[in-house]
């Protein structure tokens, strides 16, 4: 099992009223699983994707990756182990407008350098600059963009800007993908072919997927697809 999340509650105050967004969630997942997360809006889908990846602290409970759990863990730590090993694609796909899609893919891996994240990995020592690039360039090519390597976001379109998020989630070869409505800003089309690289990219790679989605086919294709509704999973 990689991540098994126990009994996660999720509540905000708002002056004096508590909106209870999650109500007791118990969800794990394998290694190389694709778990769709579907449900009406409001229903509290994000959050739960958020607090799996350790962006957002659960109220109560536990997010258990492999032996390590992850609120218990201190902020460092925490970033450490989303930098290394957890990659996310957001709807708004957020590259840097200022970079090339080289750059941005190659970003995270900058960022856990210099933060010093690699020194929780140490039997993996971190790539030169050089090496980055390769790799960088090598995902762009797995996503069908090599040629476009150069060009900032502004100069790509909805469907090129989300495969360069994607490459992006998977510079530091993460274990786990998380995605919120990655295909929510694209025509069908384009949503097809992110569709299509999500599914080759869990065989080939064998990284585990969590999408939340309102795309029926997003849903259909995964392992497994979870319903959540008033903030608990009835399905």
């Amino acid at each position: 099992m990689l991540i098994d999340a126990c009994n996660i509650h999720k509540a905000y105050r708002n002056g004096e009223q508590r909106l209870e967004v999650l109500r007791g969630i118990d969800l794990s997942l394998d290694r190389g699983q694709i778990v769709a997360i579907v449900g009406p809006s409001g229903a509290g889908k994000s959050t739960l994707l958020h607090i799996l990846g350790g962006l957002d602290e659960p109220s109560d409970g536990k997010v258990i990756l492999d032996s390590t759990d992850l609120y218990a863990a201190g902020d460092e730590e925490r970033s450490s182990i989303r930098n290394r090993r957890m990659g996310f694609i957001f709807q708004f796909y957020h590259l840097l407008a200022e970079f090339s899609a080289l750059e941005n893919v190659i970003m995270p891996a900058l960022v856990g350098i210099s933060a010093g994240y690699d020194r929780h990995n140490s039997d993996k020592a971190p790539l030169s600059q050089g090496l980055l690039e390769k790799k960088a360039l090598d995902l762009l090519d797995s996503v069908g963009l090599k040629s476009r390597a150069a060009h900032r976001p502004s100069e790509l379109s909805g469907g090129e800007t989300q495969r360069v998020a994607i490459a992006r989630a998977l510079i530091n070869s993460p274990d786990i993908v998380f995605c919120d409505e990655p295909t929510g800003n694209l025509d069908s089309k384009n949503a097809g072919l992110i569709l299509e690289l999500i599914r080759d990219l869990n065989k080939s790679r064998n990284q585990a997927f969590v999408i939340v989605t309102h795309n029926e086919e997003l849903a259909r294709f995964a392992d497994r697809t979870v319903q959540i509704k008033d903030g608990i999973l009835v399905s």
